[in-house]
């Protein structure tokens, strides 16, 4: 297995140890997935910035900026490292950091993706992260999940489009 940026992982040890440091909580006691939600959305704090994002390891990009009629995703910048790590999934060390372009120019962080590669899952059930079953997208061949801990998504935090994001001011 390879072990993720240094960068990456002073910056997400130090978002965990202020979520140890913190009464503060968006789950009720006993709600994993929610407070798995909440951890990671103080973990993933540092990504705000695109700059932090992508010298942390995530630098890859993996599309364009990506919208339906159901909303947007944005750009997926991968961590390459752990996208090609045989198909572990890792709460605070998402494969994938999904940024939308704004008005100004810059990257606003919206989110996380899961992914294991298809070749990487050779069961019949489908994966389960987060108290949820991964997606197969058969053009990528990949299994995928999002997890909108940036941008509020009103369809539901691990939807996998947010109407909430617009490719509007892509390049």
């Amino acid at each position: 297995m390879n072990v993720p940026n240094p960068i990456a992982t002073r910056l997400l040890a130090a978002a965990g140890t202020l979520l140890l440091t913190t009464s503060a909580s968006w789950a009720s006691p006993g709600d994993t997935p929610a407070r798995d939600i909440n951890t990671l959305r103080q973990a993933t704090s540092a990504f705000f910035s695109f700059e932090v994002g992508t010298s942390a390891g995530w630098d890859t990009p993996l599309s364009g900026c990506v919208e339906s009629p159901d909303g947007g995703m944005g750009y997926h910048y991968a961590n390459l490292d752990l996208l090609m790590d045989d198909g572990e999934l890792s709460l605070l060390h998402p494969e994938v950091l999904l940024y939308a372009p704004t008005e100004d120019g810059s990257m606003a962080f919206v989110g996380v993706e899961y992914i294991i590669p298809g070749p990487d899952w050779p069961h019949a059930e489908p994966p389960h992260f987060l108290g949820h079953d991964l997606h197969y997208n058969p053009v990528q061949d990949i299994w995928a999940l999002h997890a909108w801990v940036g941008e509020h998504n009103p369809s539901g935090v691990l939807a996998d489009f947010n109407p909430r994001v617009s490719c509007q001011f892509a390049e």
